[in-house]
């Protein structure tokens, strides 16, 4: 009322709600009843008292806590596992804490608890017990960040191949530990500094050697990054897997 600005980075604006509540309440307090962390609060004669009442509240005070204790721990764990640009193997034979076979992730994370007081705690506290809270340990969360950062650098990649605008492309097959065909589909081009660059793109399960099959996999798939595909300029097919398990094949 009185032109005075209070940050507040946790209070947010509904437009379709006319209304403002609490977004970080709204997602983690789970037993509050406050119409600031559910449906949102529109009364705007009262709201500087309830805004002040809210965020001075206990409720608020241990959600704002547990939120920033999550961050911290989030960072830490995004840290750890930016190593994977090294071809390091996550996981191992099991994901017990103290454990020598859990695997590289868990490895790394117990020798930085060793020197960071926080992430000991975290790990003591929430390490191998099931509490019901995100702990960002898990195989699954673990997995889940992974496919994210993946699909970060694919973007990264898509959009360097069309400033480039002309590509190659690599094929090649073989079977996975399963005995399924994994398709590898590499993309090469140049960037602008006139570097040469090659990229590993993803690997699809086939389940034909057709020539016909083949093809439209490879063509959907680079419809699929957005890239067109008859700026691909140089296409190298590797059959030797194939023909040596299945005969002659057709020209792809």
């Amino acid at each position: 009322m009185n032109g005075t600005s209070v940050p507040r980075t946790w209070l947010i604006y509904s437009p379709s709600g006319v209304s403002v509540f609490c977004y970080i309440c709204k997602f983690y307090a789970k037993t509050s009843k406050h119409l600031l962390c559910k449906e949102g609060y529109s009364d705007w004669h009262h709201i500087t008292e309830r805004l002040i009442e809210h965020e001075n509240s206990t409720t608020h005070r241990n959600v704002i806590c547990d939120y920033s204790n999550r961050s911290v721990e989030l960072k830490r764990t995004i840290a750890v596992i930016q190593f994977g640009q090294r071809g390091l193997a996550f996981f191992g034979e099991n994901e017990i804490l103290g454990n020598s076979h859990n695997g590289n992730f868990l490895g790394i994370m117990e020798l930085i608890a060793k020197f960071d007081p926080f992430l000991k705690e975290h790990l003591n506290n929430y390490g191998n017990k099931v509490s019901g809270k995100s702990n960002y340990i898990s195989p699954h969360i673990i997995r889940e960040l992974i496919s994210l950062m993946a699909d970060k650098v694919l973007n990264v990649i898509v959009e360097e191949i069309k400033n480039a605008k002309y590509f190659g492309l690599i094929v090649d097959s073989t079977p996975d530990v399963t005995h399924i065909d994994q398709l590898a589909i590499v993309l090469r081009y140049v960037k602008s500094d006139g570097q040469a660059i090659e990229r590993f793109i993803k690997f699809i399960d086939i389940y034909s050697h057709n020539a016909e099959y083949l093809t439209s996999t490879v063509i959907e798939t680079i419809k699929q990054l957005g890239l067109n595909i008859e700026n691909c300029v140089v296409e190298l097919c590797t059959v030797r897997n194939f023909l040596d398990r299945t005969g002659p094949m057709e020209n792809i």
